[in-house]
Formats: C-alpha cells, sequence, structure tokens
C-alpha cells in the first residue's frame, strides 16, 4: 500500500512538471509569435528542433503546438510544416467582440466616445470589451500586448499620450490585427487615426470672442515640451493664435498660462479639482493688464475660473468673458452658463467602428486621418443676448 502511495505521488510529481513545461513551451511560442520573431505565415522550426532548442522532450512539443493551433495561434499543415495564422481574419464580424482601451472610462468626453463606439456596435450584434488603462502607459502596454490572446475581433485604442506605445502598436500591425486610435496618433504610423478638428475648434471659440468685441484674449492650456503634450493640445493653442493673427491682435506671451498636466490624472480628486487652473486664472485676473477674455482648454477647468474670478470682486462676462472646449454637462449648469465648443464625442466613437469594421474586412480606407468637426455651443459667458448675437452673424 506504502509503495502505491510513493508511485501515486511521483506519477502526480511527473504530471506537475509535464504541465509546467506544457505551459511554458506555449507562453515562449506567444511570445516569439507577439514579439515578431515568428511573424503571420512564417513557418516553424520542426518539432525535432523545437524540442532540442526548447529543451523538452517531443511529446511536450506535441502537446504544446495542438493548444496553439486550437487556440488559433498556429495551422499545422499536413505534409508542409507548422504556420503562424492570422487569428483575427474572420469572413464576416456580426457577433464578434471589440476591445476599447481608455485611459479613464470615467471621463465625460471618454463616456460620449463608449455611447457611440455602443451606438455602432449595437446595429451590428457586436459587443464591447472595454479596458480602462487608469493614465497608466504600463498599464496601457500591458493591454495592448493582451488583444490578441483575449481573442477579440479588433480594437480601438485612446492612447494615455502619443507614441509611448509605438511597440506594442507596431507589433499589432505586424500580425495583422485590426486596430484604429482615437484622439492622437503617432508619427510615421499607418494605423486609422480618427480625431476631432481641434485646431479649428479653438480658432472658432476664439474668433467668438473677437466678434463679441473682445481685444485681450488669454488662453489657459498644459504646460509641457512639445514632445510631452498631446496633438489636441498643440492644436488648441495654434487654433487661438490663428484666430488672434487672423484678427490683428498682437500675441502676448502673458497671456498664455500653463496648468501642470500631472494634476489631471488626479482630477476625479474633489480637492486636486478644485485647485485646477484656479492659481492660472488668479494670475490673470490679478495682473494690472488684465485680460477681458480666457479661453479654456477644456471645461473642467471652468469651476476654477470662475472662482478666481469671484473671489477678485469680478463678474463673468461684465468683467471677463469665459469660453471653454469639449462641452462637458457641467458647462450649462455653472452660475454662468459657459460658451463652449462641442466635442463630437459620439461621432468619433462611431466612426472609428466604421473604419475598423473596413480592417476586419480587408476594404480599403481612403483616409488614413480622419477629423471630425464639432460646434461651438454659444452661452451667456460670452454674450448676453444671445437671440441677438445668432441674427447679427
Amino acid at each position: 500500500m506504502a509503495s502505491r502511495t510513493i508511485l501515486d505521488s511521483e506519477n502526480e510529481k511527473a504530471a506537475t512538471q509535464g504541465k509546467l513545461k506544457h505551459d511554458m513551451l506555449v507562453d515562449t511560442l506567444k511570445t516569439q509569435i507577439r514579439s515578431g520573431r515568428y511573424k503571420v505565415g512564417d513557418k516553424l522550426p520542426s518539432e525535432h528542433e523545437l524540442a532540442r532548442d526548447l529543451d523538452v522532450s517531443r511529446h511536450t512539443i506535441l502537446r504544446g503546438l495542438s493548444t496553439l493551433a486550437a487556440e488559433g495561434w498556429i495551422d499545422r499543415q499536413q505534409g508542409r510544416g507548422t504556420f503562424v495564422a492570422k487569428r483575427s481574419n474572420p469572413t464576416h464580424i456580426g457577433n464578434q467582440v471589440i476591445a476599447f482601451i481608455c485611459s479613464d472610462k470615467g471621463d465625460s468626453v471618454i463616456s460620449r466616445v463608449i455611447r457611440g463606439i455602443s451606438q455602432a456596435l449595437r446595429s451590428r450584434r457586436q459587443e464591447m470589451l472595454l479596458l480602462d488603462s487608469d493614465h497608466s502607459i504600463e498599464r496601457e502596454r500591458e493591454l495592448l500586448e493582451s488583444l490578441v490572446d483575449r481573442g477579440v475581433g479588433g480594437a480601438i485604442l485612446w492612447p494615455v499620450t502619443s507614441g509611448e506605445n509605438r511597440q506594442a502598436v507596431e507589433q499589432l500591425q505586424s500580425q495583422d490585427f485590426p486596430l484604429v486610435i482615437i484622439d492622437h496618433g503617432m508619427e510615421g504610423s499607418t494605423v486609422p487615426l480618427v480625431c476631432v478638428d481641434h485646431e479649428l475648434g479653438a480658432y472658432e471659440v476664439t474668433r467668438h470672442l473677437v466678434r463679441c468685441g473682445y481685444k485681450r484674449i488669454a488662453h489657459i492650456t498644459f504646460a509641457g515640451l512639445p514632445g510631452e503634450l498631446s496633438e489636441a493640445v498643440l492644436e488648441r493653442e495654434a487654433g487661438y493664435r490663428r484666430a488672434l493673427d487672423e484678427a490683428g491682435l498682437p500675441f502676448d506671451d502673458e497671456l498664455i498660462q500653463r496648468v501642470d498636466r500631472n494634476l489631471m490624472r488626479l482630477s476625479h480628486e474633489p480637492m486636486v479639482r478644485e485647485m485646477l487652473a484656479y492659481e492660472q486664472a488668479h494670475r490673470l485676473m490679478a495682473s494690472d493688464n488684465r485680460p477681458d477674455a480666457i479661453f479654456l482648454l477644456n471645461d473642467i477647468f471652468a469651476p476654477s475660473v470662475y472662482r478666481a474670478a469671484l473671489n477678485q470682486g469680478m463678474q463673468i462676462r461684465k468683467d471677463v468673458a469665459i469660453a471653454g472646449f469639449n462641452n462637458d454637462p457641467e458647462a450649462c449648469m455653472l452660475p454662468v452658463p459657459m460658451t463652449t465648443y462641442d466635442l463630437p464625442a459620439e461621432q468619433v466613437g462611431f466612426q472609428s467602428i466604421e473604419l475598423l469594421n473596413k480592417l476586419v474586412a480587408n476594404q480599403p480606407i481612403t483616409d488614413q486621418t480622419t477629423r471630425i468637426a464639432g460646434q461651438l455651443m454659444v452661452r451667456n459667458s460670452t454674450v448676453e443676448n444671445i437671440a441677438a448675437y445668432c441674427q447679427g452673424i
């Protein structure tokens, strides 16, 4: 009886070791495929060569290859060998799951993009897998690297920053994995990009302020070197400058105030949110040559700017006009409803699915970048009589 117990124990130990070797083999080959060592269509080494190179038995190789074939990683062709399979090449995508990787699913703009994606998927009987990186570049990379294993039909990425995870994106491209990027792309990348026309939006907001008669227009934006800032931030400042230049208004560097962009990662904290842009707005309004209007990079700055104006004894519109960008729900709920630019987030999400479906179906995409214009929303923070203003346009 004792000898049988010992034998059973040894068998269990051998089985455990065999499973560990099998799992290690599978993970090793997946890593080599993800890294690009073996690309789609490449022929893998023979079973004998794999057993020798990976120092495992031929039995373990056979089990591992069977697992990879069942998961769709490889295609075993009798008499020809084993080839890396194209895992995302369905003939139709009616019931597939699409992944959406974003930095903050609770953000008001991202939540509207999610709504647009959901609307597009619903009509195709598809589903969405929502993956939140929580503003972490490392977490975003992990999510990108996990997409193939998740078996999704394609993915939409709203990057934390531009270009940080280029290698992971390029690896997905090498595997012919359908991918669309939202908001800001990567220089030199061929991944389709869907974004808002930020430059046009900022130009229209600033031009509106000029038309209202404001002459000294400030801009509160993010601090950072060009390589550190998103295209949206840079393009909005460019639109602001273009409108000033077109109106013949001199640019004054003192009217540009910059907020530490790292605070945005903590903006869900009430105390941090109250601090956003307050110091910058206070500095502008306490100046001897203060502005008569301020264009905000985004609406999240508005409560702090309104509070700074109140603490300076100033009235919104009468003493200083305020205009934002994004059209967050809070913009029209402020003490003086704020003029802003309605970012077409739902349309961005919907269009992203349109492009992704074309990629999956191997249909040509004529424009690598799709820019979508929004709409100026005029409210009382810049105009006293909105009806009269609209008639005069």
